[in-house]
Order: structure tokens, then C-alpha cells, then sequence
């Protein structure tokens, strides 16, 4: 009886420290743009996301917009099944849905910050994950600078 009841002390002070960590994007590349001069386009969103746990989450759903500088342009989505693996930085390539009028009132309001400075991108939304039966909900807000300028 009482190496049972060790056995369930130690196994619930094992999974009570289970708690999933916040994981972080850490960058984000827009990769390519299919569709312009159509209502709609699709772009290849690459997100360098960190998981500091020290197990496998796997990415059960998400519901995240993508934002070109204060406007959101589209949705994104990891899409069902990914898996982050422990401990280590991923890249997660996405291909977000883009509504072409607000791109193009974004980039005609902002046309030369966008050259001088870059095009403000954000992905913002929510990212559900599970591990060792434990579900969390994270929030995700990142925010960086994408030149469009080529050359030097």
C-alpha cells in the first residue's frame, strides 16, 4: 500500500511540473507571393518559432492574422498536426491567404516608409498546443521590419 501510494505521489508531482511553456516566434520571412493583380493572393510565410520545453508540442489549432504594417491583410494558419520538436528553433512554412485591396491601400499609403524603412509585418492571433495530455492556449505577437529593397 505504501510503495503505491509513493508511486502516485511521485507520478502526480511529475506531471503537476508538466506545464506547457509559452513558445515564441522569433522571425518572420515572407517567402513568395503568388496572385498579385488578383482579388486575392496567397504568400509563403516562413515563422522561426522556439520551443523551450523540454518535450515535443504538438500544435492542435490556431486561429492568427497577418498584419502589413497597422492593417490586417490576411489570415494564416500552421495547419493541423505539426509538431515542434523539443528544446530547439523551428521553421514553419505557412502560406497566408491575402486580401489584394488592403495590400495594395497599405503600400499606396505607405509607399515610401515601405521602400526607406521596410515593410512592418505582424502575425498576431492565438496558437493552441498540447503535450503529455496538457493543453494550452498562447497568445502570439510578433512583429518585425521585412526590406524590400534589393541589392546594397
Amino acid at each position: 500500500m505504501r510503495a503505491e501510494l509513493l508511486v502516485a505521489l511521485l507520478l502526480f508531482a511529475g506531471l503537476a511540473g508538466c506545464r506547457i511553456q509559452d513558445f515564441e516566434v522569433r522571425s518572420v520571412d515572407i517567402q513568395g507571393l503568388d496572385g498579385l493583380g488578383q482579388e486575392q493572393a496567397t504568400v509563403n510565410v516562413a515563422l522561426g518559432i522556439h520551443n523551450p520545453n523540454p518535450y515535443r508540442v504538438l500544435v492542435l489549432e490556431d486561429d492568427m492574422g497577418l498584419w502589413f504594417s497597422s492593417d490586417s491583410v490576411g489570415r494564416i494558419s500552421f495547419g493541423e498536426g505539426i509538431t515542434l520538436p523539443a528544446k530547439q528553433d523551428e521553421t514553419v512554412v505557412m502560406t497566408a491567404l491575402l486580401d489584394m485591396e488592403r495590400v495594395n491601400d497599405v503600400l499606396s499609403r505607405n509607399i515610401l516608409s515601405v521602400f526607406m524603412q521596410g515593410l512592418e509585418v505582424k502575425v498576431q492571433g492565438t496558437v493552441t498546443g498540447k503535450a503529455w495530455g496538457a493543453r494550452r492556449t498562447i497568445d502570439v505577437d510578433h512583429a518585425e521590419r521585412i526590406g524590400l529593397r534589393q541589392g546594397p
